[in-house]
């Protein structure tokens, strides 16, 4: 900061970090000095009249009096210009991306918080709470919606644990807007609040899961849940607090389908206002890896049945992702109503009778979700068995380079160096981008058992973002691979009966995919395990086959070249047409 001016670092670093409480002074002052940029207020010296100058809420500036006392380090009189309102603007919004993001816990996406504040059908004189959630996505969406929804009159109210966080999150989401729209932001344990306090509209994100053990958690059986489930009381509470004629919707995660949460799913169906539930498939919260359901109650009148509305076989335009965004609110409200006939395919309607559901001991459950591991295991056509085989049996498996120091050491800019270092930025699109690789002027004599070789199929240790898949196309032993990747090199002869291509293909494969994510374990940074790679079976498939396969796929990555080829060159000319007519 002392070397050059302190918004210049805040532009270069908005992105990637996270809320830290003892930064709030910092985030403080970065508030106030947006708030009067926006305002055109005068530079002065002194911060408290700073921050009484500003045209904002007295609870604001109490805010900003307790975290700011005096310029931040670093702060030159020219940060005080109109022209870094727009760098301070880009950092704001920066938060609200991504640093309120709480990884380690589930929170709806902003397509979720709408859905969920139409189905609640909010009107003016409503109280309405959310409870557990995030107020930069839910009462910022039901305020602020482009859907036409109406104002409050009375105050909506946030509930959360860290009065720290309490105060960021009114800063950053700048939720004083004017006096008829306003969130109170309680730090209280809504747990130990008086239930005397009512609400007439109650929206509840339930925060309470983490990847537990291996064995206890199958993410494709999307059971990712904390030993010790906390949701029939954060359930309990939310209808506690739900006034006479009031009406709740809750965001939970695909653990209400789990054994451990039978005594929720009895409580829910006896508490006399559940109304149905909406179940979605993955991709409608954070983490991206959990299905997840929304939960519908109603005290304006009771029932002997709900609706059960199943989204989770839908698949969404691979462009959106959502199925929220696929259909739209509003459709999606009108076929949990039956007030539109059902004809989307995957979607399932039915209405559940309370009777019927004891009987079946509480299970909710339409459907199993589907198993690939027990499919592969299990399969068995009518006319000839399948034959499988394991890639361990098959195919070597290790692991790239870990000593950094000395890669960092081998490092060079002359093109004719004769080593490369691959690490997974490398991998693009399913191939390998020489052009992109680190070179080395050389290498350690005990590096030769690295080295690639045409046709080992490299695989990403981490999951996250994605797992990446290519197969390396030589030439042989000029290619390092890094630590964080997987080198599968083919058993040849007599030993082996695998094609790389194949095991590419299938890899990428709905079923192999579907594998890879049931085996990723870990919760920072998810990551596959050399044994469940090795564990992995593939159908049987004939010499010719593979052979075939290979074939198919040279031919189809080359006619893809054609075509980028085709694309850059049309580009181009669209560049040079103005030209043309000059």
């Amino acid at each position: 900061m002392q070397d050059y001016k302190m918004l210049l670092e805040l532009e270069e670093n908005r992105r990637g970090n996270y809320f830290v409480s003892s930064r709030m002074e910092q985030y403080s002052f970065y508030y106030l000095l947006y708030k009067a940029l926006c305002q055109k207020k005068d530079f002065c010296p002194d911060i408290i009249r700073l921050i009484n100058n500003l045209e904002t809420s007295e609870d604001i500036k109490q805010i900003l009096k307790n975290y700011i006392h005096d310029f931040p380090k670093g702060f030159d009189a020219s940060d005080f210009d109109a022209d870094n309102e727009k760098r301070l603007y880009r950092y704001f919004c920066s938060f609200r991306m991504h640093q309120v993001r709480r990884y380690n816990e589930m929170y709806s996406r902003t397509e979720m918080c709408r859905l969920a504040a139409r189905l609640l059908d909010t009107k003016e004189s409503d109280k309405v709470a959310d409870f557990y959630g995030a107020p930069e996505n839910f009462l910022k969406t039901v305020y602020q919606s482009n859907e036409n929804t109406p104002s409050f009159r009375t105050k909506p109210v946030c509930y959360t644990a860290h009065e720290t966080f309490r105060d960021f999150l009114i800063l950053i989401n700048d939720v004083f807007y004017s006096k008829d729209k306003q969130i109170d932001i309680y730090s209280k344990d809504v747990f130990s609040e008086s239930k005397s306090k009512k609400f007439d509209k109650i929206y509840a994100c339930i925060p309470v899961f983490q990847n537990s053990s291996r064995e206890e958690t199958r993410r494709f059986l999307q059971n990712v849940i904390r030993s010790e489930d906390k949701s029939f009381e954060y359930v309990s509470n939310v209808l506690e607090h739900l006034a006479p004629g009031g009406r709740a919707v809750v965001c939970i995660s695909d653990s209400l389908f789990t054994n451990k949460t039978n005594e929720l799913r009895k409580y829910i169906c006896e508490s006399g206002c559940f109304k149905g539930l909406i179940r979605f498939p993955i991709g409608e919260i954070y983490p991206n890896n959990l299905s997840s359901s929304l939960l519908i109650f109603d005290k304006t009148a009771s029932s002997d049945s709900f609706v059960f509305l199943d989204l989770c076989d839908v698949k969404p335009q691979a462009f959106r992702g959502s199925v929220i965004d696929e259909f739209g609110s509003e459709n999606i409200i009108s076929m949990f109503d039956s007030k539109k006939s059902v004809k989307q395919d995957g979607v399932v309607h039915k209405v559940v009778s309370y009777k019927e559901l004891k009987e079946n001991d509480f299970d909710f459950d339409t459907k199993k979700p589907f198993n690939p591991i027990e499919f592969i295991l299990n399969y068995k056509p009518e006319s000839k068995p399948q034959e499988f085989i394991t890639l361990g049996e098959n195919a070597t498996i290790s692991r790239g380079v870990q000593d950094i120091e000395s890669i960092r050491g081998f490092q060079t800019e002359n093109p004719a160096a004769p080593f490369y270092f691959l690490s997974v930025s490398d991998i693009q699109e399913g191939s390998i981008q020489f052009e992109t690789m680190t070179r080395l002027s050389d290498k350690k004599s005990n590096w030769d058992k690295f080295l690639l070789k045409a046709g080992d199929v490299i695989i990403t240790k981490t999951a996250y973002p994605a797992i990446k898949i290519a197969i390396y196309e030589g030439p042989n032993d000029q290619v390092i691979p890094a630590s964080n990747l997987y080198v599968i090199r083919m058993n040849y002869g007599d030993s082996g009966q695998l094609n790389p291509y194949y095991l590419k293909l299938y890899l990428e494969s709905e079923l192999g995919q579907g594998y890879l994510k049931s085996v990723i374990s870990g919760t920072k940074l998810p990551a596959i395990s050399k044994e469940n790679l090795e564990n992995l079976k593939l159908p049987f498939m004939t010499e010719n086959d593979q052979k075939e396969m290979e074939e198919t796929y040279k031919d189809t990555i080359e006619t893809i070249k054609k075509h980028k080829e085709a694309i850059k060159n049309l580009r181009h000319y669209l560049g040079t047409v103005i030209s043309n007519y000059m």
